[in-house]
Parts: structure tokens; sequence; C-alpha cells
């Protein structure tokens, strides 16, 4: 049984679906996802959008700077929420950025790093996970805590100040649009799904519950 929090659940994701069917059944009872974020989070961005300057630069280090946890954009759920940043705001140059590939790419020409958009499609035309896992899942999520996603700044990315933040239902994190992502999976294959949601729990406690279910 393969377990993944967080960004863990799409890798155990992408592992299994790059071997083969009997390879799976040979070796594999099931996975289970622990406020696993198969859609993306919204908030990937945050660190650059909101941080100073070392943080920034720390984010362009990291896995955060090749976007795994940046939303995809194809996804209704993601397009009902709204921009996950607003630069300019209340003059007449603002400007409202949704999670989609060419208000992303749009904004990184913005930044002086036209140099990510190759990398940002790549990693969007990879992170398509509606398919259903091949083999039993278990989808376990933290909810019901206020979650950034959404920043509003007064002028633009990355010198301004933070005006505003919107929030939304999650695990204090990760929004529920991205860990509910997984749910689309029931009733699509042979194999067993379930999900259940864990009320109040924090993102990076979301292991106590699942031990004491």
């Amino acid at each position: 049984m393969l377990i993944g929090h967080s960004n863990g659940g799409p890798t155990v994701y992408s592992f299994l679906a790059a071997m083969s069917p009997e390879w799976c059944e040979q070796y594999i009872c099931g996975q289970i996802g622990l406020s696993g974020n198969f859609l993306g989070q919204m908030n990937g961005y945050k660190d650059f959008f909101v941080s100073g300057d070392e943080a920034r630069q720390a984010m362009l280090a990291s896995w955060e700077a090749m976007y795994t946890s940046a939303s995809w954009g194809g996804y209704a759920g993601v397009q009902d929420v709204g921009p996950i940043l607003t630069t300019h705001a209340s003059t007449a140059l603002e400007a409202n950025f949704t999670s989609s590939l060419s208000d992303l790419t749009g904004l990184s020409r913005s930044m002086g790093r036209a140099n990510w958009d190759m990398r940002l499609e790549a990693t969007y035309n990879s992170m398509d996970r509606t398919e259903p896992p091949g083999s039993d899942t278990y989808c376990l999520y933290a909810c019901d805590l206020d979650s950034s996603y959404s920043f509003v700044v007064d002028g633009a990315i990355p010198t301004s100040a933070t005006q505003s933040v919107r929030y939304i239902n999650g695990d204090g994190n990760q929004d529920l649009v991205d860990k509910t992502f997984c749910e689309q999976w029931t009733g699509s294959s042979a194999f067993k799904f379930e999900a259940k949601g864990f009320s109040g729990v924090e993102h990076m406690h979301i292991c106590a519950p699942m031990l004491r279910s």
C-alpha cells in the first residue's frame, strides 16, 4: 500500500500510472492520498506573490519554481473560483489572472520571467489526472479551515504590497477544490475508491485521523 501526503499523492499516482497493470496487480494493494494535491493547489505561487525577496529566491530554487504545485487550468472547479491574483487593484491598470495557462504565461512575461513559459506548459500537459488510478484508492483530506488562494496587490508583481487575501474552504494550506478533485474517480473503474473529509484538521495533521480510522 503506497501512501502519499500532499505532493506525495500525485507522485504516487504518477508512479503507478507509469507501471504496467500486471506489475500493479502483482505488487500493489492500493494507494492512499492524504490531502493529496491531485489538481495542484491554488496558492502554489503564494511565496512569489506576497513574500519578500529572500522567500522569492528560495521559491525559485525549490520544487515550486517548477510549478508542480500550480493548478492546471482545464478544470471547471478551478475556473469557478475566479482570479488567483489581482494586480494594480482599484486603478485603471487593474488586471486579474486566473490559473489558466494563458493567464499564467502572460503573468510570467509581465514579471520578466518569459523563460518560465515552456516549463509551465510542459507541467500543465503532465498534470491531467482525470484518468482513474489503476488500483484501489483512498482519498482522505482535511477541510473546513480558511485557506488562502488569491491575492490582491496594489501594483505589479513582484514589487508591490498586498492589499488583501481571498480565502476558500480547505485545510489552512491547500484548498478544497484541489483535494476533492479525486472524487471524480468515483465509480469510474473496476477498482475500489473511497473519499472522506476530516473537518477542522490542518494540512500537516491529516495523518493522525487517518491512523485512528
